[in-house]
């Protein structure tokens, strides 16, 4: 039959493997996140350096055809970057919950350890006192057999 701290072993095992996939999905989250980020970024670049070259071309003078795509481009970009916001604060909210199922999956296997570690003490303990009633008898038979010879 297995020892306590055995048995307890086969579950802090679980709870690892468990913790192991929460951040596994946690840094996939986070891989996401700072992708997005990363667009997000290139996207307000992008519409900078738009912006910046429409100026130029503005001072030289623009047909009002031209200035109607700007707007319009603009505007999409402006929308593309507004979703992307939205889709970032999502990310984020995600990560957030998948980084508190990992922590508590790592309180759980932090525990399972301190227990397993006891449960290590105690039999030790047992183990100790198992071997001190044994050589207290082995002592006392030698005695009492030179005692009777």
């Amino acid at each position: 039959m297995k020892s306590r701290s055995e048995r307890i072993q086969l579950i802090k095992t679980l709870a690892q493997q468990k913790q192991d996939e929460s951040v596994r999905a946690f840094g996939q989250c986070m891989d996401k996140l700072n992708q997005l980020q990363i667009q997000l970024d290139k996207l307000y670049q992008y519409r900078e350096d738009y912006n910046q070259q429409f100026k130029q071309q503005a001072e030289k003078g623009v047909p009002v055809t031209n200035l109607q795509d700007f707007l319009r481009f603009i505007n999409s970009l402006s929308h593309n970057i507004d979703i992307l916001h939205e889709n970032l604060k999502k990310q984020r909210e995600t990560c957030e919950k998948l980084k508190h199922i990992w922590l508590e999956k790592r309180q759980k296997v932090q525990i399972l350890d301190s227990v397993k570690h006891k449960y290590l003490r105690q039999e030790q303990q047992q183990l100790e006192k198992k071997e001190q009633k044994i050589n207290d008898e082995a002592a006392l038979s030698f005695v009492l057999r030179k005692e009777n010879n």
